[in-house]
């Protein structure tokens, strides 16, 4: 093969007119093209770090709204707790009241039923007395007898009481 520098000439004055064809009809499209790629991936990358952004604000409010109910939850537990043992105070606080008037309504009816009991006793001693004093006026009682017998029956009244 021979060189010859007028091929070789040719050959570069035929890629040189190739390469200033192709820079006139395709490299300003090849340009464009290209620039309009970059935008495209610039424009996704930007979407893609504000959606992850987006995604980490929206992780951290919904870490923050769960804490949030769960601190609510707790706060309602407690008043629960807080209202079911004021409940159960007030409810003993009640029975214990309803004990205690009971109770005295127990005494004063046993008190009532004593004063009574006493009072039909004596009135008893009463009449067993009069009745004494009948049989004992129906026979003949010297005076120190019968001084005898009504301080023998005072005592025995005395002692019931």
């Amino acid at each position: 093969m021979e060189f010859s520098i007028w091929d070789f000439l040719a050959t570069l004055l035929n890629f040189a007119l190739l390469l200033f064809i192709l820079y006139k009809l395709l490299w300003k499209k090849l340009i464009n093209a290209m620039d309009s790629r970059k935008n495209q991936i610039d424009e996704s990358l930007e979407k893609a770090e504000l959606a992850r952004k987006e995604v980490s604000e929206t992780k951290t409010k919904i870490s923050a709204d769960i804490e949030n109910a769960r601190r609510q939850a707790r706060e309602i537990v407690e008043q629960s707790q807080r209202a079911g043992e004021e409940a159960k105070n007030v409810i003993l606080k009640q029975a214990n009241e309803a004990a205690d008037a009971a109770l005295v309504r127990a005494q004063e009816e046993i008190e009532q039923q004593k004063i009574s009991a006493i009072s039909d006793i004596k009135s008893e001693v009463a009449q067993l007395v009069i009745m004494v004093t009948e049989k004992v006026l129906a026979e003949n009682v010297s005076p120190e007898q019968h001084k005898a017998l009504v301080d023998k029956y005072i005592k025995e009244l005395e002692g019931l009481k």
